[in-house]
């Protein structure tokens, strides 16, 4: 089987700014469909947000107003979120909104007819029903929930999700996502409850729990004690798997670990003029997230020596291993593009005036 390619743009280099963008309709192309922005499949309810309600806020029965910019994967999944804005300063609500987000679904944006990943820019009014509660919100209090961007230390691998994808959805070539929310203490998974499924009565929720047993969590946080916490797990499942001819999406992984510039510094060779060296390398991601085989794609300039170079720090490299929109990377592909810039030229040396 064909490892999936996984397109990640190392952040050696910085990174474009993109803006948020409101759902709804753009001007409709010359010659084909209208360009749409994301639109909501599902939408936050009250529900929803008192799950996630900051329990000191509950208690004193306080509201308060959030607002996250988050990104739209082709399959609907909010990823990337941020807290742009918090009402009350300080008060949990935006944490609390970010917590929310794997119940969440949209339609992607479009372009030319096709999905494309999109921005949003999402308000959340948290209005208390009425007064005080006795004892604060049971759902979130005890037990802090751990938004979607956990770190696994290890996570089910591409072949995994391929052999638990469903039979009536791999029938019908059906996409879907389920997201789990479990309670976890010191690496073992209980009480795990479906908190989104779409599309219904494929048996994503399902395939889902088979491999929640797959996961690993930290031992310990990092205040030393054990780890004990609800953790929200994106799932998401493309029929693009089930195609071993071609490396289908996986979505965006992110870093765990990169080269330090001190690293970069020691690994490329000393060079007279200054300039940027572009390398870009092709390696297998493993189990914890390290890369392995990897190979020289292409390297700018040529031929001195600066793909070795580069070979020689991949081991400096980690991907998480498990994206936010609920996708895996373990027996994925990395292409892995390292710029460098070596620096100002160095004058040169005026040659020797001649003798009289």
């Amino acid at each position: 089987m064909r490892r999936p390619v996984l397109a990640l743009l190392a952040i050696l280099a910085a990174a474009p700014v993109l803006a948020a963008q409101a759902p709804g309709p753009k001007a409709p192309a010359a010659d084909g469909p209208p360009d749409t922005e994301p639109d909501w499949r599902r939408r936050p309810t009250p529900e929803m947000l008192r799950a996630v309600w900051p329990t000191e806020a509950w208690k004193r029965g306080q509201g308060g107003k959030a607002i996250i910019a988050c990104k739209v994967s082709i399959q609907g999944v909010l990823f990337d979120c941020k807290v742009d804005e918090e009402t009350p300063k300080g008060s949990g609500f935006g944490v609390a909104a970010l917590s929310m987000t794997p119940q969440l679904l949209m339609k992607p944006a479009t372009k030319d007819g096709k999905p494309v990943i999109g921005d949003v820019r999402i308000p959340l009014n948290f209005v208390m029903p009425g007064g005080p509660a006795a004892g604060g919100n049971p759902t979130f209090g005890t037990r802090p929930v751990v938004p979607v961007g956990q770190a696994w230390p290890q996570a089910p691998s591409y072949q995994d999700v391929v052999a638990a994808y469903p039979e009536k959805a791999r029938a019908a070539r059906v996409g879907g996502v389920a997201t789990l929310q479990c309670d976890v203490r010191e690496q073992e998974f209980r009480r795990c409850q479906v908190i989104r499924e779409e599309p219904k009565g494929h048996g994503f929720a399902a395939a889902a729990r088979s491999l929640v047993g797959k996961f690993r969590t930290q031992a310990t946080g990092a205040d030393g004690k054990p780890v004990n916490a609800t953790i929200q797990i994106p799932f998401a499942f493309s029929p693009d798997m089930l195609d071993a001819s071609r490396p289908p999406v996986i979505g965006k992984p992110t870093w765990a670990k990169l080269p330090t510039a001190e690293a970069l510094r020691t690994a490329f060779p000393a060079e007279t003029a200054g300039g940027t060296v572009r390398v870009r390398l092709s390696c297998n991601v493993e189990q914890g997230g390290s890369v392995s085989g990897c190979e020289v794609v292409s390297e700018e300039p040529a031929g001195r020596g600066y793909g070795a170079a580069a070979l020689k720090i991949a081991s400096e490299f980690m991907l998480d291993t498990w994206t936010v929109e609920g996708f895996p990377t373990v027996g994925g592909t990395v292409q892995i593009p390292i710029r460098f810039e070596l620096g100002p030229p160095k004058p040169a040396t005026p040659p020797p005036a001649a003798k009289k």
